[in-house]
């Protein structure tokens, strides 16, 4: 006679554990080990179909009801589950669980004999039994399948025994039969235990078996079945339900990789040195670990070794070559390793699990497209030149009222919404230029990756005196088009590009390049900029650390005045525009959320207020646009309309001697007329797309480029390019703090 009783179950894919192996009495009581289990397995082509008995005996007196937690191997669904109590069989239903469980309460208040199955957790069942009956046998019955993947060149079909736990560990007879079935020939059959029987029926076929009496169960059971092919075989199995729905499963065996077509990997291993770690001999056990891992590792994988305690030591940035020099280096750097400190797991967990940097192409070139995936560019598609007459809306500006106001900083870089639209947005920015200003940037960014050295930096004009702040320009005009150190066509120029700038900072003052001569305090407020909108966009704590110490740096280096000085003999205009790099700087920085004093911001404005006036000599466009990120609002504050009035003035005068105005102030004037919206940025924008175009170089190996302008050119053509850069991506770079759409 068959009954059916109700079995909750729900999401059957689940991961394996040890097997619990003992009916636990609910409400109290001794354990009830397993007295035997055996085991019914088929290991065809990729699918597993395994059946388990396990038979209990209730020792004591009375009926109980008890509970059977038991896991399924990695990847396995339940397909039935039985129950015999004195000799009569109880199949389970799958039922949703809420049902279920009304149904069995309701059968255990009537005295009869359920049993109802849960999922408790991730990869873990429970089975509640009813009844247990004392001194008689009861089986539960279990059934499941599983995908065995194919991993180089074997399947490994694993049967869970072993647990940590000692009163699960009783005595028990055990009898495990494993048929093993392949389209392609097997190459060889082994198994975990030594007694194990391994029988092969012909190439395709073998069984393996265990059975022993009163074993003690402390491993699992692990069969494994290589096979060879020299082309690629197809097995496909089926099934069929009574409802007569079913379901296939279709296995693809390739031939063994040859060691050409096996694909590089990244390996980073990240050791825990904590105090913790010198009991019981951890610590020799993780250095031997890493041993063994650089030892077994490939020429074309590269590999990073991260150790962390109280702070987190990495090898290098990024994975290195395996190399037997860097495999040297890097076991010498595993040797030294000490237990010790406290345990800051989650700063080793987020820079192990950072993007690491591609490997560096050639000088200027991005990285090989067969080994950077390239997104597919639709060409046939034509786009229009927009601007203020063919799309009034595009250029637009809101009123200038509260409502419309939003405290929104960025300059290098920044998403859709509060950084502006080069990640997206409500409408496409970009286009905003016309394609005109596309066709620009893009010739600049290809002309720009050629200048970069395979370190990462970007030369200023020959001279390494101020290669940093070349390194930042050209950074900065990177970010501002959507690439960072995570995304973005660019992104592993950027990564490198930054890297090389870290190793430029000193890590007790924070400065970078500051040694550079007169000027260099610029190079730092720079390069602190690109960090700030690194660390916006990645979070990552190295950044962070070479963000915040920069930024403290700039702080420190502040004229007592509230503002920032340029030197001896250096012009107000100087004064001005240093000061507005290391605001925009500040500004970044406490947007993503570093440490910065709101006094340091209010006293720069202040002295930005007092010593700027309305002359066109005077840097109005660097004083505007601090004036304006900073919160002042031209509704309340008739100073800015006055300056934008004078860069308006000027406008006229630089559309017929361009060359005149230096690259800081077109980015300062640019950026600061976009702000302000209106008229105001309808006349600048004629006037700076218009020069801008003009000026960029056609020719063959300058094109894209910009040469050196001003009275007196004091940058180089790559700082230069990169300004220009910035100022025709101003569509689109950061969003209107004033009235933005």
């Amino acid at each position: 006679m068959q009954r059916f009783v109700p079995l909750a179950f729900f999401a059957a894919l689940v991961l394996g554990s040890a097997s619990a192996q003992v009916l636990v009495p609910r409400g109290g009581g001794s354990p009830i080990a397993v007295r035997s289990q055996h085991v019914d397995a088929t290991l065809e082509d990729g699918l597993a179909r395994t059946k388990v008995r396990h038979t209990f005996v209730n020792p004591g007196d009375r009926p109980l009801e008890a509970i059977y937690t038991f896991p399924l191997p990695a990847g396995a669904a339940l397909t039935q589950v039985a129950m015999e109590v004195g000799g009569e069989r109880h199949e389970g239903l799958l039922a949703e669980r809420k049902r279920a469980r009304r149904v069995y309460d309701d059968i255990v208040r009537r005295k009869r004999d359920p049993a109802l199955v849960e999922q408790v957790g991730r990869n873990t069942f429970r089975l509640s039994v009813f009844p247990v009956v004392p001194h008689e046998e009861t089986v539960v019955e279990l059934a499941w399948i599983q995908r065995v993947p194919l991993t180089e060149g074997a399947f490994r079909y694993v049967y869970p025994l072993g647990t940590t736990d000692r009163a699960q560990r009783a005595e028990q007879d055990l009898s495990i039969t494993v048929r093993v079935r392949s389209a392609v020939p097997l190459t060889e059959v082994s198994a975990s235990h030594d007694d194990v029987q391994v029988v092969r029926r012909g190439p395709h076929e073998a069984l393996a078996a265990l059975e022993t009496r009163g074993g003690n169960v402390d491993r699992d059971f692990v069969v494994t079945a290589a096979v060879a092919t020299q082309e690629p075989n197809l097995a496909v199995r089926t099934y069929r339900g009574e409802s007569g729905d079913g379901w296939f499963l279709a296995v693809v065996t390739p031939p063994r990789a040859r060691p050409d077509q096996l694909v590089p990997r990244d390996v980073t291993l990240v050791i825990d040195t904590s105090g913790s770690m010198a009991e019981d001999g951890k610590i020799e056990q993780a250095k031997a670990s890493a041993a063994w891992l650089l030892d077994h590792l490939r020429p074309a994988d590269r590999v990073n070794v991260l150790r962390f305690s109280s702070d987190v030591q990495a090898f290098a940035p990024a994975p290195v070559a395996a190399t037997e020099e860097n495999l040297a280096q890097l076991r010498q750097f595993v040797a030294g390793f000490r237990a010790t400190g406290s345990t800051a797991l989650g700063d080793a967990l987020r820079i192990a699990t950072e993007v690491p940097a591609e490997a560096a192409p050639a000088r200027g070139g991005r990285a090989d497209p067969d080994e950077v995936e390239e997104e597919a560019i639709v060409e046939d598609f034509e786009v229009l030149d927009v601007n203020e007459e063919s799309e009034p809306d595009a250029l637009a500006d809101s009123p200038f009222d509260d409502r419309a106001f939003n405290d929104v900083i960025g300059i290098g870089g920044g998403a859709g919404g509060k950084f502006g639209g080069r990640f997206g947005g409500r409408r496409n920015l970009r286009a905003a230029g016309g394609s005109g200003t596309e066709q620009a940037l893009k010739d600049q960014f290809e002309w720009m990756m050629d200048q970069q050295d395979p370190d990462g930096h970007w030369d200023s004009d020959g001279s390494a005196e101020h290669d940093v702040r070349a390194t930042a320009m050209a950074l900065l005009a990177l970010l501002g088009d959507g690439n960072t150190i995570r995304e973005g066509p660019y992104k592993a120029n950027v990564v490198r590009g930054v890297k090389w700038l870290r190793g430029q900072q000193d890590f007790t003052t924070g400065g970078i390049g500051v040694d550079a001569g007169p000027g260099s305090l610029r190079d730092h407020a720079l390069a602190s900029l690109v960090f700030a909108e690194v660390y916006f966009f990645s979070k990552s704590p190295l950044v962070k650390a070479s963000a915040q110490r920069a930024l403290d740096f700039l702080v420190a280096s502040r004229d007592p005045r509230g503002g920032w000085s340029a030197g001896a003999g250096a012009s107000r205009a100087d004064d001005l525009q240093l000061t507005a790099w290391a605001l925009l700087a500040l500004f970044s920085g406490k947007e993503g959320g570093l440490a910065v004093d709101d006094a340091t911001l209010a006293g720069a404005v202040r002295w930005i207020d007092t010593s700027s006036d309305a002359s066109p000599d005077q840097a109005p466009g660097a004083s505007l646009l601090c004036r304006i990120l900073s919160g002042q609002k031209p509704n309340q504050t008739p100073a800015l309309s006055v300056l934008a009035d004078v860069i308006l003035a000027s406008a006229s005068v630089i559309d017929g001697g361009v060359e005149s105005l230096g690259p800081d102030e077109w980015f300062f004037r640019t950026s600061a007329m976009y702000q302000m919206g209106g008229r105001h940025w309808k006349a600048w924008n004629k006037v700076m797309k218009r020069a801008l175009l003009e000026l960029q170089r056609k020719d063959a190996d300058a094109r894209g480029s910009w040469v050196p302008m001003g009275e007196n050119p004091t940058r180089g053509r790559v700082e230069t390019t990169a300004t220009m850069g910035l100022c025709l991506e101003v569509y689109y770079r950061f969003s209107r703090v004033i009235g933005a759409r």
